[in-house]
């Protein structure tokens, strides 16, 4: 008996095993109780187990968001301790989610973090964490995956954050499971099954051919046609009138109609005409939904007549520059090959080249006065570029003062000191910048960032001092009083794809960017970085050649610059564009 009571319990044994770790799945929470569960009720936001959604189980997580004026940096959330903390087997975590937001939108935006076992929010360590925005359908069951495999920290799990970022309203989750499925991206997938309580939801949205969301404005083309779409998420089950009403921020009627929905039907559609920037307020059924929505014509019009303002100021840095970033080419010593590169600069066309110092920190720093003079008898302008604490060449995961940036190391008043005295003696060294300054400042501290300001000033006048501070960030970093402290800014366009889907297809909200850094950093100079070599988060065929040939155009047009990241390669397609752009344009040195 006892060896039969044996063969039984090993039996079972690797079936739990199998269901754990084999070809299945791992459920990390089904919502059968809120043990281990923390929800964030300070941010205005409660958990409670419900059966209204249930894809697993008895009950699922009915996440409730309260907070009228969500801060996106500081978004209600609730947070699960991972029961597994070794995801090395499996590709995706998946799950259930139904929302039905207070307002009549037709998707909002999630956030899920995930963080290692040892995350230190204090610290915010990249290497620790990894942010998942998308976007999800409203009052429609959706299937979530997200590509866990590409995390860090995946042997190391610790915690599960889902975070409501964007509307008041129902978060319905169900079923959180590890799976062995392979997906590149975040997907969600619409589904349907029998058993499941959905209410109807109307959901408003605007329709336009090249139009879109960013950071909840809508964006669109006045010279377009433009619609009003109503639809429901279930056809409806009788015939539904739905009155329809539209004001702008005068409280002007634009628009009254009745609108009626026959049974079975679940979209209409009603055409507007609008002009310019506006703020609407639509009324459906006494339910408001306010839209804030920015003419893209309009805007690229703004930018094309600051640029020629500036153009007429005769100020050498509004003249039109195409700046190639780093590619250059080494010796087998380590250091620069300055004749090869300045040739390859020269074949290119550019009249600028941005010097990077990374990770032959000395040998560049070596090699730039005389890189700078042989550009200079080129008529090339020349700018440094160098990195930040996060980016340091050596010991990059340990702590500050421990990290290795030869031969100044973490001490940016020396670079600082180092590269003003250089540029006295050429003057086509205009600019020097710091990559990725808006992720160090913890750092770079307001005090700290005057002082490498000021250091750069008093030694050189005339050199002008940079930061790149990406467009998520701008408007937080203008506000925290670091504006008067940098001449020029430059952002990475579309640096993630994760916040970008568009990235490397579409250009058209690259003239919203370059609006938006004009009007919070006046009189600075602004920089748009273009990938021509992709983004490490872009998906495999991107950037295609439509969107590149479009972003130079851009971003040289609206801004009168285009960075272009990185320096091309000879018989590449990011070459060819280059250069037969630059022979259209006819760029002065």
């Amino acid at each position: 008996m006892k060896k039969y009571l044996f063969v039984v319990f090993f039996l079972v044994q690797i079936l739990t095993i199998n269901l754990i770790y084999g070809e299945k799945n791992f459920i990390i929470e089904d919502f059968e109780n809120k043990d281990g569960i923390k929800v964030a009720t300070s941010r205005e936001c409660d958990l409670e187990l419900s059966s209204d959604f249930v894809i697993s189980g008895k009950s699922s997580g009915k996440f409730i968001v309260f907070n009228k004026n969500i801060d996106p940096d500081h978004p209600p959330y609730f947070l699960i301790k991972a029961s597994l903390t070794d995801w090395s087997q499996y590709n995706t975590l998946k799950f259930d989610l139904l929302v039905i937001p207070e307002k009549l939108v037709s998707s909002v935006k999630i956030l899920i973090q995930l963080q290692s076992i040892d995350f230190d929010w204090r610290k915010y360590e990249r290497d620790k964490y990894h942010n998942f925005y998308f976007s999800v359908p409203t009052g429609k069951p959706v299937e979530v995956y997200l590509p866990v495999d590409i995390l860090k920290f995946r042997n190391n799990v610790g915690r599960i954050l889902f975070c409501a970022i964007q509307e008041k309203g129902f978060y319905y989750v169900d079923k959180i499971e590890l799976t062995e499925k392979k997906v590149e991206k975040v997907e969600v997938n619409e589904f349907t099954k029998e058993g499941i309580n959905i209410p109807e939801f109307f959901s408003l949205n605007l329709k336009q051919e090249g139009s879109f969301w960013n950071i909840g404005i809508y964006y669109y083309n006045s010279e377009k046609p433009l619609y009003l779409e109503i639809q429901s998420n279930i056809p409806v089950d009788e015939r539904k009138e739905k009155q329809i009403s539209i004001f702008n921020e005068k409280n002007e009627m634009i628009l009254s109609e009745k609108i009626v929905f026959e049974q079975g039907e679940q979209i209409k559609k009603i055409p507007l005409i609008l002009k310019g920037s506006m703020n609407l307020k639509i009324n459906i059924d006494n339910r408001v939904v306010d839209m804030e929505l920015r003419d893209i014509e309009k805007l690229k019009k703004e930018n094309l007549e600051i640029r020629e303002k500036r153009r007429r100021t005769h100020n050498p840095f509004y003249r039109g520059i195409v700046s190639a970033y780093a590619g250059a080419i080494y010796k087998e010593d380590g250091s620069v090959n300055i004749d090869e590169t300045l040739a390859r600069i020269k074949d290119l066309g550019v009249n600028c080249y941005t010097y990077l110092i990374y990770q032959r920190s000395e040998k560049e720093l070596e090699s730039l006065p005389k890189f700078l003079e042989k550009a200079e008898k080129e008529g090339i302008e020349v700018w440094v570029y160098i990195v930040p604490p996060s980016e340091a060449p050596i010991g990059a995961k340990k702590p500050i003062s421990e990290k290795k940036y030869p031969p100044y190391d973490m001490d940016y008043l020396k670079w600082a000191e180092k590269i003003s005295e250089i540029s006295l003696n050429y003057s086509n060294l205009t600019l020097w910048m710091i990559d990725d300054f808006d992720a160090n400042l913890n750092f770079f501290t307001l005090e700290y960032t005057k002082k490498i300001y000021e250091k750069t000033k008093q030694i050189n006048p005339k050199l002008l001092f940079g930061v790149c501070v990406y467009y998520d960030s701008i408007k937080n970093f203008v506000q925290k009083g670091y504006l008067p402290y940098f001449d020029a800014v430059l952002w990475g366009y579309q640096h993630s794809y994760i916040k970008f889907p568009e990235c490397g297809l579409n250009a058209t909200s690259l003239s919203v960017e370059i609006n938006d850094y004009y009007k919070l950093c006046p009189d600075k100079i602004l920089i748009p970085c273009i990938y021509f070599t992709p983004h490490s988060s872009w998906p495999k065929g991107r950037p295609t050649k439509e969107y590149l040939e479009q972003a130079i155009e851009i971003a040289y047009n609206e801004s009168g610059i285009c960075w272009v990241y990185t320096m091309p390669r000879p018989g590449t397609m990011q070459y060819e564009i280059v250069k037969k752009f630059m022979e259209r344009v006819k760029l002065a040195k």
